[in-house]
């Protein structure tokens, strides 16, 4: 009996282990946009699928909002003027970070938790702010613009900043941190985002480009997966997974009837979010994209799940009860 059991158990580990990390080569899209808006712009989605972004009518003003269980929120930084409120992260708690734009000209950081604001102290004095994601304990990363107007990343900690320049970079921007603290983001060189890079926890960089163009890293989740964006121009540029490292190959995204696709944040249930842009109508779309396993996963899936039946009830198929 325990030897049976011992079998069932190790076999259900292994299925689970296998399901849990194929790679999923299609994916089914839903379009997001915020009711009335030219431009909807999905940045982030959490593990319980809330997805936060920004949406403008197309006069310039951008207002954050939240999607969850169906139903959009539009909200403002109470603070906000001119070009309005931009929102780029959530993490698992509910806590929203982006930027407003001040009165005095500037775009601030600011953290939103529940219905409290909280800004970001400008970094060192900077003229203008970003704060682009929060994973759950609370760190915080974006941009930062210098007085010598160069672009640098930054991590918050909640206490202290770290400026995060990528050696091989003119321009570093960090997109997103995953709970692990490990920071991906993208390297401009002068002309467009040149490479995509990680940033482990020692502080070493590893840059990667795919099929040798452009490359941006937008979003990573805690089984290392990245989200970000490759093409040969802006024009024409599409979203990608990477599952097993900078060298695997990668899962290519494009929004049906989309010029351009551009994939933003991944969760760690593999779904996507981004934008795209429709060439007809000339309008920006969000979107999430959800993976669809691939045939032999969802055989080991079921397997997965026999194998757990069975240890629930004590049976084995042609064994003792």
């Amino acid at each position: 009996m325990k030897r049976h059991l011992s079998t069932v158990t190790a076999v259900a580990i292994a299925v689970a282990g296998i399901a849990g990390y194929a790679r999923a080569r299609d994916y089914r899209y839903t379009t997001i946009d915020y009711p009335g808006a030219t431009y909807t712009y999905a940045e982030e989605i959490n593990d319980f699928g809330q997805i936060v972004g920004s949406y403008t009518g197309g006069d310039g003003v951008w207002h954050g909002f939240t999607l969850s269980g169906g139903v959009y929120t539009s909200f403002d930084h109470p603070d906000a003027t001119g070009d309005g409120t931009a929102v780029y992260g959530v993490n698992s708690v509910g806590q929203i970070v982006g930027c407003y734009k001040h009165a005095d000209g500037t775009w601030r950081g600011f953290l939103r938790d529940g219905v409290n604001y909280s800004e970001l102290v400008r970094y060192e004095g900077s003229p203008d702010t970003t704060a682009v994601a929060i994973n759950d304990v609370g760190q915080v990363v974006g941009y930062f613009l210098d007085d010598d107007y160069v672009i640098h990343g930054f991590l918050f900690d909640g206490t202290n900043y770290t400026t995060l320049d990528d050696t091989n970079a003119v321009t570093t921007y960090a997109w997103d941190i995953n709970n692990s603290g490990v920071i991906v983001g993208g390297g401009w060189g002068g002309s467009d985002f040149v490479h995509g890079y990680i940033r482990d926890l020692d502080g070493t960089y590893t840059d990667f480009q795919l099929s040798g163009w452009p490359t941006d890293a937008t979003g990573i989740n805690d089984l290392g997966q990245i989200a970000g964006n490759y093409g040969p121009a802006y024009e024409d540029r599409y979203g990608y997974v990477l599952s097993g490292g900078v060298n695997a190959t990668p899962d290519r995204l494009v929004a049906p009837g989309a010029a351009v696709t551009e994939a933003w944040d991944i969760n760690n249930r593999g779904q996507v979010v981004g934008a795209y842009w429709d060439y007809t109508s000339d309008v920006i779309h969000g979107f999430l994209a959800t993976p669809i396993p691939e045939p032999a996963t969802l055989l080991l899936a079921a397997m997965g799940a026999l194998a757990m039946l069975c240890i629930r009830h004590k049976v084995w198929p042609g064994g003792e009860h």
